[in-house]
């Protein structure tokens, strides 16, 4: 029995030989030491062994149960002969009991010698007891018979360029530009419309400015000439005199010059923002 690999928690142990009534307990000490120095996923590799007995295999399943209590595990990888035993004492598989792995590897050799003769095998061993199984013939299927060589073929005549396929994102990128196009050109288009409808907006308020400038001047003369006549005494005052309405007057006199815009049909100076001014105040 041997230390093979240690890393972390993980080790690797093999053993050959017979493990036996006197070997068990040894073997089970040195996995328990293991289990103490904190390896808790422990692989036996016995492929070499020549013989293991019930308690042996008990042996392991208790090691098994040790680890399994601190979420560990314990694997096999034996030989068939080795393994067919282990599978008769384990039956139940994992978790229970450990998880034998059978590889398919030469077994060793079963006959002692003492001093140059050959002794017989162990008397409960299963190749003496006739319990040995003769290997499954292979089942591979035959290979298939090598296929005859083809005729050598001539060479093929160049054929003619095939026109190119046109690519699906060429023509994504097509439509993609057709419909900026056509946003573009309506947005071009609606700023033109709002340009001429500011145009007459202006124009209009202009006008009613002027209309009511005019109004106000007419009012104010309309004063004038009631203060030179004599008023009534029961005659109630008016409200507003000349100098109100000549200011009025100029108020949206000031107002029709602001309003003053571009006529309507006159291209707009480029870059120029349209400028929106404030309402007439009611007279």
């Amino acid at each position: 029995m041997r230390l093979v690999d240690q890393r972390g928690r993980s080790a690797t142990v093999a053993i050959t030989g017979e493990l036996d009534v006197s070997g068990s307990a040894l073997a089970k000490g040195f996995l328990m030491s293991l289990i103490g120095e904190g390896c808790l996923h422990l692989l036996v590799d016995m492929t070499d062994l020549r013989f293991c007995d019930v308690g042996s295999a008990r042996a392991l399943g208790d090691v098994h149960a040790r680890l399994r209590g601190e979420n560990g595990n314990l694997i096999v990888v034996s030989n068939p002969r080795v393994g067919r035993m282990l599978t008769l004492v384990w039956p139940g598989g994992p978790p229970t009991y450990p998880k034998v792995l059978m590889l398919d590897v030469p077994e060793p050799n079963l006959q002692r010698t003492v001093a140059g003769a050959v002794l017989p095998g162990r008397r409960h061993h299963p190749l003496v007891r006739g319990l040995t199984r003769p290997r499954p013939a292979s089942r591979r299927p035959a290979p298939p018979p090598p296929e005859a060589p083809l005729p050598a073929q001539p060479p093929a005549a160049p054929s003619a360029p095939s026109p190119p396929v046109p690519s699906p994102l060429l023509a994504v990128a097509r439509d993609t530009v057709s419909e900026r196009r056509a946003v573009l050109e309506r947005s071009r288009r609606l700023r033109e419309q709002a340009a001429r409808q500011l145009m007459v907006m202006r124009q209009q308020a202009e006008l009613t400015c002027n209309v009511l400038t005019e109004v106000h001047e007419r009012l104010a003369a309309l004063h004038e000439t009631l203060r030179a006549r004599p008023r009534p005494c029961a005659a109630p005052a008016l409200s507003r005199d000349g100098e109100d309405h000549h200011s009025q007057a100029e108020k949206f006199r000031r107002h029709a010059a602001s309003s003053a815009g571009p006529r309507v049909g006159a291209a707009p100076a480029a870059g120029a923002a349209p400028h929106v001014t404030g309402g007439p105040e009611a007279p």
